[in-house]
């Protein structure tokens, strides 16, 4: 099954319990971690973000456990940027006004991927070219 991309808003939502998306969050998490969803790539961008948002809003035990579990799940994989997608994630931000340069960054990974589905919270990311967003633990690959 081909892979997907995880954006900062499910993972934060799925540790801070205080979140109105926590619910959903967590379903999504879940659903990845028992493998009903592809593996859901999570690139070092949304790694800091969750990470300092946990961090400064739940705490740094809450941070650092997410992190651990993230790690250790064979539903997620944590990946590096490359300097190609780098600059195409500072191009797509120049060009998409409504992208935050991590939300440029996360669009041009999935693209350098070849992947074509997101798993987000951010209407934001809705239209943007090759990446069709996901707000729920639905898989796009399963059959019908």
């Amino acid at each position: 099954m081909p892979d997907a991309v995880v954006d900062t808003t499910v993972l934060y939502a799925a540790g801070n319990e205080r979140s109105q998306r926590h619910d959903r969050g967590l379903e999504v998490l879940h659903a990845a971690d028992h493998e009903r969803l592809p593996t859901l790539r999570i690139p070092d961008v949304v790694q800091v973000e969750t990470m300092n948002g946990l961090t400064r809003d739940v705490g740094h035990e809450t941070a650092v456990d997410m992190l651990d579990r993230l790690e250790v799940s064979t539903g997620f994989a944590l990946d590096r940027t490359t300097n190609a997608v780098w600059h195409a994630g500072v191009d797509t931000f120049r060009g998409i006004e409504r992208l935050s340069l991590a939300d440029g960054l996360i669009a041009a990974y999935a693209r350098h991927h070849d992947i074509d589905y997101f798993y987000s919270f951010d209407g934001g990311f809705d239209g943007v070219d090759r990446i069709a967003r996901l707000a729920d633990a639905t898989n796009p690959y399963a059959p019908d």
